[in-house]
């Protein structure tokens, strides 16, 4: 909700800087006519449409690269699962290499979006 609402406001912070320019293209040049209100108009609007899309774009890729948040339980679980086998070559009954190999197997179940 709050991106949303962060893309809404710049949304409406981009619609009124191309109005201003808009508005300043219009009353900057004496001759201004229909044709050149109309060129005006589609170039600022093209522009705004144009820099909607690279927001989207911009905040999708955002969202796409964020860790996936994990349960507390399952997380816990792989914390205890790993000091187990901690424990474990601690008394000898694994070795280093079987207590790297489980780690490393426990930790690859932790998932990153």
């Amino acid at each position: 909700m709050l991106k949303k609402r962060r893309f809404i406001v710049l949304q409406v912070v981009f619609i009124c800087l191309m109005s201003f320019t808009f508005i300043f293209g219009i009353f900057s040049n004496p001759n201004f006519n229909l044709y050149d209100f109309f060129a005006n108009l589609s170039s600022e609007f093209i522009g705004w449409a144009l820099a909607v899309t690279l927001f989207q774009y911009y905040y999708d890729a955002k969202l796409a690269f964020r860790v996936k948040p994990k349960d507390d339980d399952n997380s816990s679980s792989i914390a205890d699962e790993i000091l187990k086998f901690k424990g474990l070559l601690d008394s000898g009954a694994i070795t280093q290499e079987e207590y790297e190999s489980s780690k490393n197997h426990l930790l690859a179940k932790i998932e990153i979006r």
